[in-house]
């Protein structure tokens, strides 16, 4: 399968994704995503780390200099 990755030049400071439970996932350094058509996002942090994020969440914070996509 081919991923389609958006690469964040710069990377996203943070991201925050908030939960309905009140949690949160908290992701630095965001150098590239890919949002599917069923809303999961495939991120990859410039440090290597790989995260998959379900569309359970509630809504997101960015932090970044400008709007990469």
């Amino acid at each position: 399968m081919d991923i389609n990755w958006t690469e964040l030049i710069p990377p996203e400071r943070k991201r925050t994704y908030h939960f309905p439970n009140g949690g949160l996932l908290v992701l630095e350094d965001v150098a590239r995503i890919e949002v599917r058509e069923s809303k999961v996002h495939r991120i990859e942090t410039a440090a290597g780390r790989k995260v998959f994020v379900s569309p359970t969440w509630n809504w997101l914070e960015i932090e970044t200099g400008n709007w990469n996509f």
